[in-house]
């Protein structure tokens, strides 16, 4: 995998917003992508020093309808989550990213 092309987008929402204040910052990533590449990414796009990288695969969820006595089930697709820890004098800025 390219280096540069490991980050899908950043995710945001509240637990989210509560981690950046401990310097962790949390991005959706391609399912193929491992934590060396995820770490050299974050430190080429954004200069900054990574402290550690901890993923998650995102399980599935399927949803049930009934529809005129026939059952239908769907299933929306999994992702990876990727939890990324600064050390203490960095920060993240995104407004450098096009």
């Amino acid at each position: 995998m390219k280096k540069n092309f490991c980050l899908s987008k950043n995710i945001i929402s509240e637990k989210s917003s509560l981690l950046n204040s401990n310097n962790c910052y949390v991005f959706k990533v391609y399912k193929d992508a491992n934590k060396i590449s995820i770490k050299n990414c974050i430190e080429s796009l954004f200069g900054v020093k990574v402290k550690s990288v901890n993923t998650v695969n995102m399980l599935t969820k399927g949803s049930t309808r009934y529809n005129k006595g026939y059952k239908t089930s769907k299933r929306i697709t999994t992702y990876k989550k990727a939890y990324v820890l600064l050390y203490p004098n960095e920060e993240m800025n995104f407004s450098n990213i096009m």
